[in-house]
């Protein structure tokens, strides 16, 4: 995939797993940790990418926790059909 000449320059991409979850989380909504891996890696086809997406899930997990601890995102239970479940939400913005 191509990349902008100031990433280049950088050495890096700014399309950072980070990135990718505040542009997900900017339509409104709010998503479980599974929801934002299909979103980000696709949805695992067989045991090979199951096992990979295990890795996947940690990588998420961390930069969640990052954009916690930096007041970008909150997490909440929320009572399901299936039971309770953490979902990820950018904080709203107080004036």
């Amino acid at each position: 995939m191509p990349i902008s000449r100031e990433e280049f320059e950088k050495g890096r991409i700014q399309d950072t797993i980070k990135a990718r979850i505040k542009k997900l989380l900017e339509d409104g909504r709010a998503y479980t940790l599974f929801e934002m891996g299909d979103y980000l890696f696709g949805r695992p086809h067989d045991l090979r990418n199951a096992v990979l997406r295990l890795v996947e899930m940690l990588v998420i997990r961390q930069a969640l926790e990052d954009l916690m601890r930096e007041g970008v995102i909150e997490a909440r239970e929320v009572e399901t059909r299936t039971g309770k479940e953490t979902y990820y939400a950018l904080k709203r913005r107080t004036l």
